[in-house]
């Protein structure tokens, strides 16, 4: 069985040196995919046996979206992957161990695990945490955190999703991928990670993205809008 770590990135060279190493002592049959979105350094010196590199293509920035998309179906396509784990750099190695003790000893079946911080009130992320309870109220969904970036794949949930239907720009992909698996029948599940905050590299969260955010929830809302009224209309 072939497995394969996403790791999408943007200028977090001290992060990757130190997340790397652990994710190869911990997870040596894991081949690792870094999907490099314009680093400022040269994320080639990576690059060994298990770990692949996609380096940057031009100077454009790609953006979080289309670098996650390139990557997970990098790792279908081009790696055969049949399990996907999807990270971001600053995610830590027991909460990875988390999806996959989840994965041995769970009886629910599932196509897509996302991840679920525990957080407490010294840790928590306001911007986060309201943004994933507009879209569990508006969508309907039955996850508490669909913006969690940490996840789970089957080789059965990259091949379903429909990914040219995907207009996400940044970090509200999330939202948008649980949204679409759930409307081809893919069954999206839930298990609780660690709560992380970063600590090498700064946050790429600006006020773009939550007008992105918005913008997008607001056209996902229009369209399960339209589905309901449309499955309303059929059972009249």
């Amino acid at each position: 069985m072939s497995k394969v770590i996403v790791i999408p990135c943007l200028n977090e060279h001290d992060t990757l040196h130190e997340v790397l190493p652990l994710l190869k002592q911990h997870f040596p049959s894991w081949q690792i995919l870094l999907v490099d979105d314009s680093s400022n350094f040269e994320t080639k010196e990576f690059e060994n046996n298990n770990i692949h590199v996609l380096p940057k293509m031009d100077k454009k920035r790609l953006g979080y979206a289309r670098s996650l998309k390139i990557g997970l179906l990098t790792a279908c396509h081009v790696l055969h992957a049949d399990l996907i784990i999807q990270m971001d750099a600053e995610h830590d190695i027991e909460s990875l161990n988390k999806l996959i003790t989840y994965l041995q000893s769970s009886n629910e079946k599932f196509d897509l695990l996302v991840g679920r911080e525990q957080m407490d009130k010294k840790h928590r992320r306001f911007k986060s945490e309201f943004a994933s309870f507009l879209a569990r109220k508006l969508l309907g969904f039955n996850i508490h955190q669909p913006t969690c970036g940490l996840r789970l794949w089957t080789r059965n949930a990259i091949l379903k999703v429909q990914w040219n239907k995907l207009k996400a720009k940044a970090f509200e992909i999330q939202v948008e991928i649980v949204y679409n698996a759930g409307m081809n029948g893919l069954i999206v599940a839930e298990t609780m990670i660690n709560f992380h905050k970063r600590t090498k590299d700064k946050s790429k969260m600006k006020v773009r993205y939550i007008v992105y955010y918005l913008n997008n929830l607001a056209r996902l809302t229009a369209k399960h809008l339209y589905h309901k009224l449309h499955y309303f209309i059929l059972r009249s």
